[in-house]
């Protein structure tokens, strides 16, 4: 299945490889850094050649970073270089243990896969939402449920969790009551993988949208610790395969947007059997067998409703208007919304599965140039599309920048951008041991 998942051909990857290694021999000869165009027109303007290209000077970048020997700079080593310098392992006060079970946290993400059926469906698992519902101060916990399949093969949603933070125990630890049904979000008609809290309403409570296949849900709080489920009243009508979400007020007027990351156009008529190497062995079939879903954006009204707002905000592949093929696009598994080029707005960069990542530079009234490609942050270190998943923001090295986080399929290496200038990145890989 890994091989499976590779997006570019061997003859391809070899000119690319040689072309890597030409251009970077002609960069260090020149020695000349290329600086950043900051404006970029709209939409996917680059051949895939090209954005190699563009990346070549990034990579360029780079190599100065690291020549210049700073303490604390990021260069584009990998984890196994920094091993072999000898340097010792950075000490830390934190430290971890498994208190799941002893703070009464039981619950388990089911998939369906006793089934049999091998679907792609199978292969996303759960996400898991921290928020003060009830408004003590204390983080409770939700986890969706995942799904099962009926006898006739039929979609079906298994009921998420809800546990409520009660007071801390005489050693410190934290104690939490199951509250699911008490609280109303038992509701499960979808298959499930995501969760976002957000105060989509305005009245000071955090609401709870969980995302699967089939359809979206909202919970929407009613200040009392109990929910009720609005979505289609809402607006929020989306029935594509949704992997993740995120909340954030992308236009500026103080109500809460929502974008929804889609993934593939799965279903059991369209479930082709995939042999895991050995005759009639059937194996889950990789994400390049189907085409990606576009991404939607429903911007919020003020009124507890959504409007969609996806071709006006520029998205990728709405409406498919550029012709190119879905198979080689979106496939989105994660979504994090921040201000990447620190302006004061939020940008959106979106995680995908084996095709190149997106990044949504906002133009400060919620609409987007997608600069994913010119920034740096489309591929891994090696100019290939990682099956990217889970994202993340933070200051690592504390330039007071942001740098940005992907974690990526097994046996490949983890992503971290660090910020190089204004909406600029140099790849960094960790590989895994």
């Amino acid at each position: 299945m890994d091989a499976d998942r590779q997006r570019i051909p061997d003859s391809n990857r070899r000119k690319v490889a040689t072309s890597l290694k030409d251009a970077s021999i002609k960069l260090r000869q020149n020695s000349k850094r290329i600086p950043f165009r900051r404006h970029v027109s709209a939409g996917r303007l680059f051949s895939p050649y090209a954005g190699f290209a563009l990346l070549l000077l990034w990579s360029a970048g780079c190599h100065d970073a690291e020549s210049t020997g700073n303490s604390g700079k990021v260069t584009g080593a990998s984890a196994a270089d920094a091993k072999s310098t000898g340097d010792p392992p950075r000490q830390t006060l934190a430290r971890f243990a498994d208190v799941a079970q002893a703070s009464g946290v039981k619950f388990e993400y089911r998939d369906g896969q006793e089934a049999g059926n091998y679907a792609i469906l199978e292969s996303l698992g759960g996400g898991v939402a921290l928020f003060d519902f009830d408004g003590d101060g204390a983080l409770d916990i939700f986890l969706p449920g995942g799904g099962k399949y009926g006898p006739k093969n039929e979609i079906l949603g298994r009921a998420g969790a809800l546990f409520r933070n009660g007071p801390a125990r005489p050693d410190g630890t934290r104690s939490f009551q199951e509250v699911t049904t008490l609280a109303g979000v038992e509701q499960a008609p979808y298959y499930s993988h995501g969760t976002a809290a957000g105060d989509y309403d305005g009245d000071g409570f955090p609401d709870l949208l969980v995302t699967g296949y089939g359809g979206l849900l909202l919970f929407q709080n009613q200040g009392d610790g109990s929910f009720v489920e609005l979505a289609h009243a809402a607006g929020l009508t989306d029935t594509f395969w949704s992997s993740s979400a995120a909340w954030g007020d992308l236009n500026g007027d103080g109500i809460l947007d929502l974008y929804v990351a889609h993934y593939v156009n799965w279903s059991f008529s369209n479930h082709p059997f995939c042999s895991a190497g050995q005759e009639k062995q059937r194996e889950v079939c990789p994400p390049k067998m189907f085409e990606g879903l576009p991404d939607v954006l429903y911007f919020g009204l003020g009124d507890g409703t959504f409007r969609d707002g996806s071709s006006e905000a520029g998205l990728v592949n709405v409406d498919n208007p550029s012709g190119d093929s879905l198979i080689n696009s979106d496939k989105s598994l994660g979504v994090l919304l921040a201000d990447v080029d620190l302006d004061g707005d939020l940008d959106i960069y979106v995680a995908n599965d084996t095709v190149p990542k997106f990044l949504y530079r906002n133009k400060g009234n919620g609409t987007f140039d997608e600069v994913a490609w010119q920034s740096g942050a489309a591929l891994s270190d090696v100019a290939t599309a990682d099956g990217s998943m889970g994202l993340d923001i933070g200051d690592f090295n504390l330039d007071g920048l942001p740098d940005l986080w992907v974690a990526n399929y097994e046996r490949e290496s983890l992503a971290l951008y660090p910020t190089k200038g204004i909406a600029s990145f140099c790849m960094s890989a960790v590989r895994p041991e």
